[in-house]
């Protein structure tokens, strides 16, 4: 007993001063760095849910401007970091040496979660393949494809709101937006009605929240598992995603494709062109023209992996993005009635239509949508992860193979030289000539570079189209159950409101 206590004890104490010499790391190369916790190095406070993600990355993007620094060093456990300010130093990683840093850093454990080897997560000659066969299904040409399904759910969010508008009610909006968004991507990802929009408690909408669960144990999770052995990961099988959650939109996507193959069912979707990478290896062009190369085709297991990734990159961020935008839209009713100015006399010129065209031309309407993106932190980190070694130019400083680069763009935000009075809303922020006062690289909300978010068009169009309708529509103002100012759960990796957004609908 006595020896086993003794064998313990040495273990505890190897361990110790194990993270003690790698806490040590950016100091003994001269870069300052942030005083870590002894075990959970600088996210002490996103660990114990003292700041939220987007908090903490303003947090660190202050410690280094007070301080005049353009980078600064910082750890996840014991797994050092560097963090990094300089815009400079941003559009070098993120573009001109982007070969150095092709990673993302994601957790990808296939042997445990087969959905896991997506275009986000791989890496090297496996991402450059899946980038190249999947760009060309988001051109302006396979947007306008699907343009038509994201405007008849645009339609069916007005019929879902007006009972509300004659019951004088409240919508809680995060879940309005969540059921469109998921009535949208469940058409065009997985090929089918979700019906989320007429039933609240569909299977779809139950399961797309499982994807975000936000319990303490997940949080843990996805805190520890990364930092394990992979053969430890997959020896107990550790998952990061609820496999309930994950198993259903599988046979989902599979059942459908099958159907599909078996049927000769053709359709104007996302599914459509993944199946066309899985029998043809080309997704084909704008004019459906394709160059067959079945021996790079997708596997079925490809398919929906990537399928699945686009899904749920829509869903929370988007319902997300939108919820934020219309809450300012309600608080700031110059700039509704503004916006509302634009939508009717750009629908004017178009015959009353929604159409892709018509969006397009809703410029005031896309600077809203930033600008929610702006005030509300829709991008809190980006992260790369050094593929060989790095040395930064102009200084001794090389990042060594492995270590990871955190960009704070949550930080940026708030930044007075970049946007002026920064806790005020305003849309013109975006306008072609306010943008060339500042640096481009100061907003990135879907990335940068050749890592830059595939699905972003899609994105925005989904928000655009959402918001439109809404203030065609209707007036929105701010209900009292709102809670004032606003929060954000701290539970959450993408921006949540805390409490929900609660806003009140009148015909105008």
């Amino acid at each position: 007993m006595i020896l086993f206590l003794y064998l313990i004890t040495a273990v505890i104490i190897a361990a110790y001063l194990k993270i003690r010499t790698a806490h040590s790391y950016w100091s003994k190369r001269g870069v300052k760095q942030l005083e870590p916790h002894w075990l959970l190095g600088n996210f002490k406070d996103v660990f114990f849910r003292r700041k939220s993600p987007a908090q903490f990355g303003v947090y660190l993007y202050r410690e280094m401007k007070k301080l005049d620094l353009k980078y600064m060093g910082m750890y996840n456990f014991y797994e050092p970091i560097l963090v990094v300010r300089d815009l400079e130093l941003m559009k070098l990683i993120l573009i001109q040496d982007f070969n150095y840093f092709n990673d993302r850093g994601a957790f990808c454990n296939e042997k445990v979660e087969k959905h896991a080897g997506h275009i986000v997560n791989v890496k090297g000659e496996r991402w450059k393949r899946f980038r190249k066969k999947l760009t060309p299904a988001f051109t302006s040409g396979k947007m306008k494809l699907m343009f038509e399904t994201i405007a008849v759910r645009s339609s069916e969010l007005i019929e879902m709101l007006t009972p509300y508008v004659e019951s004088n009610e409240p919508v809680e909006m995060k879940d309005a937006f969540a059921r469109f968004t998921s009535d949208i991507l469940g058409t065009v990802a997985f090929g089918i009605d979700c019906n989320t929009m007429r039933v609240s408690d569909s299977e779809f909408r139950k399961y797309g929240d499982k994807l975000f669960e936000r319990s303490v144990w997940t949080t843990m999770k996805r805190l520890f598992v990364p930092k394990l052995p992979p053969f430890v990961v997959t020896l107990f099988g550790l998952r990061l995603n609820n496999k309930e959650a994950i198993d259903f939109f599988w046979d989902v996507i599979q059942e459908n494709v099958q159907y599909r193959e078996k049927n000769r069912v053709v359709k104007k979707d996302f599914l459509q062109m993944m199946i066309q990478l899985k029998n043809q290896g080309d997704v084909g062009d704008d004019d459906g023209k394709y160059q067959k190369n079945c021996e790079d085709a997708f596997t079925l297991t490809e398919v929906i992996a990537n399928s699945l990734v686009f899904y749920a990159g829509g869903f929370e961020t988007s319902s997300s993005v939108s919820t934020f935008t219309l809450y300012e839209l309600a608080v700031n009713q110059d700039v509704q009635d503004t916006l509302r100015s634009e939508i009717n006399r750009v629908l004017e010129e178009h015959d009353g239509k929604m159409s892709y065209d018509a969006i397009q031309k809703m410029t005031y309407l896309e600077n809203a949508v930033y600008e929610g993106m702006r005030r509300h932190k829709a991008t809190n980190f980006l992260v790369r992860k050094a593929e060989s070694d790095y040395r930064v130019r102009g200084t001794d400083l090389v990042i060594e193979k492995g270590v990871s680069v955190w960009i704070p763009m949550s930080g940026f935000y708030e930044e007075e030289e970049y946007f002026p009075d920064p806790e005020k809303y305003d849309p013109d922020r975006f306008s072609e000539e306010n943008k060339a006062k500042r640096p481009a690289m100061a907003f990135l909300p879907f990335g940068e570079g050749p890592r830059q978010c595939i699905g972003l068009r899609f994105g925005m169009l989904q928000d655009k189209v959402g918001i439109a309708a809404i203030i065609r529509n209707f007036r929105v103002t701010l209900n009292t159950k709102t809670l004032t100012p606003l929060e954000h759960d701290l539970a959450t990796f993408v921006p949540t409101p805390k409490g929900g957004v609660w806003l009140n609908f009148a015909k105008v």
